[in-house]
């Protein structure tokens, strides 16, 4: 597994401890230059787990490049045969109990489908929150309409489907595209896997979501004209709604207050997962 992570304190060990509960031997982690104690708890881990640590300090994000350099080192290295690009706030979970299964089972490229958890509103607001007491699961995304960058429209940002991501074939892999999303491997297209599944945990503080959009702010400024203004919509979208002062009513959204809750839930649209939840509070 390949990880760039950028101020990941509440996760990393979670994301870490979790993954190699499912499987995963080696780690390939780009630290992006956090502040956050990250780093330092990237060196902490490694007395644990098989971890590799790059510094990129760069602050232009090129995260398709860096995903792309980590891959390729994990297969110079001889430690990998498959590997799954991803981020902290990714739980990859295997419904046969290891993430081996699948590259023993499957083609070369595997898409695994991936869901946002959200957090009650209530629960958020609370100082002992963390990430995984979201645990409400957007089982059944519902049509939001067309996507948008407009920051006065009101658009379901976490009830949205999400786009699947790859764990795929070392032998063969050219490119981890942005996001892994997709990759450019000599095996072509991906088959879905129906034994995996992605916990996404997209909602955190207001503090670390502000933080997050600062940091897109600075990276789009920094575009040439000749840049795709089409990606990563919804942070343009942020960064649009952090200029006119209305970045904290958007963050109020990604959470459900009860009676959402109980109407999306009557609806089949979310249903309350803990998987993660009880994995993290196992170990802590």
């Amino acid at each position: 597994m390949s990880l760039v992570v950028r101020d990941e304190i509440e996760l990393i060990s979670a994301n870490i401890a979790f993954h190699a509960s499912q499987g995963v031997d080696t780690f390939w982690i780009m630290d992006n230059g956090s502040t956050d104690g990250t780093r330092e708890k990237l060196d902490e881990l490694k007395q644990d787990y098989d971890i590799a640590v790059f510094d990129q300090p760069d602050d232009s994000f090129e995260q398709r490049v860096w995903a792309t350099n980590l891959a390729l080192m994990a297969r110079q290295s001889g430690k990998a045969d498959y590997i799954i690009s991803n981020d902290a706030d990714e739980f990859w979970f295997s419904k046969t109990g290891s993430l081996k299964d699948q590259c023993k089972k499957r083609s070369p490229v595997v898409a695994a489908p991936r869901t946002n958890m959200l957090p009650l509103a209530d629960q958020i607001q609370r100082p002992d929150y963390r990430f995984y007491h979201s645990v409400l699961n957007v089982v059944a995304p519902p049509e939001i309409g067309e996507i948008t960058t407009d920051p006065t429209a009101a658009v379901p940002m976490m009830l949205r489907k999400m786009p699947a991501k790859i764990l795929c074939s070392l032998t063969g892999l050219h490119e981890v595209k942005t996001g892994n999303h997709s990759v450019k491997h000599e095996a072509g297209r991906p088959v879905t896997s129906e034994d995996l599944h992605i916990y996404h945990f997209p909602v955190r503080s207001f503090e670390q979501f502000a933080k997050h959009v600062e940091f897109a702010k600075k990276r789009f400024a920094r575009e040439l004209p000749s840049s795709n203004k089409g990606s990563s919509w919804h942070k343009r979208r942020w960064v649009a709604q952090m200029e006119l002062g209305c970045l904290k009513n958007e963050w109020t959204s990604f959470s459900l207050d009860a009676k959402q809750a109980a109407t999306l839930e009557a609806a089949g649209v979310i249903q309350r997962d803990e998987t993660i939840r009880h994995f993290v509070e196992a170990i802590w």
